[in-house]
């Protein structure tokens, strides 16, 4: 009887060291609500910046974890964090997100990007700053804030047209709808490129914002914000994530 006691109490501390050494990894879900391109080229295909960063991490973690995307709008977003949902979120900067109550952690920066203006070549507009604009019509994303660097826009002085999608906000500059547009350099090369609208585009010198682009943690993966920062330091030595930011003509840190 105590030989049998003694091999069962040894099954059960042996299935306890297996499953301690062999347990799942741990997910997790990296959230994006960039949908434009280079962010996102096409979802069938799971195509764009979103899946390449996803990917490029997956490599630089190994089997610790199984990381995943998964795209959220802005208001859902918002709601999430206001109610201390855990959340990791891509492409996020300090400045854009101030939730009142909730302290939030920032890795290492991805990758430098700007909000840029954009005219048509033809005409002979280049962006100085906010007086170039006196006067003008510009086009700008549906729900944006760039009162930081141009207090008057939307005012009598520097008219405002949104537009729902970095697409249409191209095309109504195009079109002759506005003088300008503002919007993500990024977004601006990949859709100028695909479009073939590079010949008809200009890009200002000065930018309205320069940026570095983050990875936000709310406070649920404090345990995992080290291996996520050593995984995003070493992107700077990968083969596939270097090569996703030339394609793209990101700046890399």
């Amino acid at each position: 009887m105590k030989a049998l006691s003694r091999l069962w109490m040894s099954a059960v501390i042996l299935l306890v060291w297996a499953s301690c050494c062999y347990a799942s990894p741990e997910t997790l879900i990296f959230y994006s609500y960039h949908n434009a391109p280079p962010f996102i080229i096409n979802s069938d295909s799971a195509s764009g910046l979103n899946y390449d960063f996803v990917k490029a991490m997956q490599l630089a973690v190994g089997e610790k974890y199984t990381i995943e995307y998964q795209f959220i709008d802005r208001v859902a977003l918002n709601q999430r964090l206001a109610e201390d949902k855990p959340t990791i979120l891509m492409w996020a900067n300090p400045k854009w997100f101030d939730v009142q109550g909730l302290n939030f952690s920032w890795t290492q920066a991805t990758f430098l990007d700007s909000d840029v203006v954009v005219s048509l070549r033809s005409s002979s507009f280049k962006y100085e700053g906010q007086e170039s604009l006196l006067g003008k019509t510009v086009g700008a994303r549906a729900g944006h804030n760039y009162s930081a660097a141009v207090p008057l826009l939307g005012s009598e002085k520097i008219k405002r047209v949104d537009a729902s999608s970095d697409e249409e906000n191209i095309e109504n500059l195009l079109s002759g709808k506005v003088d300008a547009i503002f919007i993500v350099r990024s977004s601006a090369l990949y859709i100028a490129r695909a479009k073939g609208y590079v010949p008809s585009l200009y890009m200002s010198k000065k930018p309205l914002y320069t940026y570095r682009r983050y990875l936000l943690l709310t406070h649920h993966y404090q345990h995992v914000m080290d291996d996520v920062d050593r995984a995003i330091m070493d992107l700077s030595d990968q083969f596939f994530w270097q090569k996703r930011l030339k394609l793209y003509d990101l700046n890399s840190l």
